[in-house]
């Protein structure tokens, strides 16, 4: 389900579930007599506690996200990452995380590094839509400060959609956000120019004031030093 945030859409679904096992690494040891069913326990218990290690705090972080209490989500995702770092869906998840706390920055990380680790195309469309609206949240906080700067965050989200859309075709909301994007990028363009004008006249009035009370002292000066004529 997707929620619409200043024009732009923004994933607002249930958490993704975790892909696969994590899988683990077993080394041999040279079995003593007597000892064969003891270490095979002991691996058993090894591998449960590792596999019910990761799932359990992409649970928890899962809860937390959807509790919004997203410190704690992005805490436990990093715990969960930690103990399986080949899982697309934990860090896909961390960045939803950082997304919500304003972490932009730490939210493409986790995106492209979700990207990286993608099973699916379906995941790395979604992995690259969302830094595109990463790319478009960090542009508007820079749209007073700096427009220059949001517009090319806004290019560069477009660029993030048109790869989600390479990946899925279908993907309509990335569709819509290339398009809102665009029409951002443009609308601040036109306030950059618009500004600019307006400075340009400003600087001419300025400088005819300028030339006006220059032609005016000069006058008065020559006024003044001319001679009195009696009367």
């Amino acid at each position: 389900m997707m929620r619409e945030v200043n024009g732009l859409k923004v994933e607002g679904r249930k958490p993704i579930a975790m892909e696969g096992r994590v899988p683990l690494r077993l080394f041999l040891f040279r079995q003593r007599p007597g000892w064969s069913r003891v270490l095979h326990i002991c691996l058993l218990l090894t591998a449960a506690t590792i596999h019910a290690a990761p799932a359990k705090l992409f649970k928890a972080g899962n809860k937390a996200l959807a509790e919004q209490r997203y410190e704690d989500a992005v805490y436990a995702f990093r715990e969960a990452a930690a103990a399986a770092p080949e899982s697309a869906d934990i860090v896909y998840n961390l960045g939803a995380a950082q997304f919500r706390l304003g972490l932009f920055e730490e939210a493409v990380a986790s995106y492209e590094y979700a990207a990286s680790m993608a099973r699916t195309d379906s995941m790395r469309s979604r992995s690259w839509y969302n830094i595109g609206n990463c790319m478009v949240k960090t542009g508007e906080s820079l749209k007073k400060t700096d427009p220059y700067a949001a517009v090319s965050y806004c290019t560069q989200a477009a660029w993030f959609y048109r790869t989600a859309l390479d990946y899925d075709p279908a993907f309509s909301d990335a569709a819509y956000n290339l398009e809102m994007t665009q029409l951002i990028a443009a609308g601040i363009e036109e306030e950059i120019r618009a500004k600019e004008e307006q400075e340009q006249q400003q600087n001419e009035l300025i400088t005819y004031i300028r030339e006006k009370l220059q032609e005016f002292i000069e006058r008065q000066t020559k006024l003044l030093e001319g001679p009195i004529t009696g009367a």
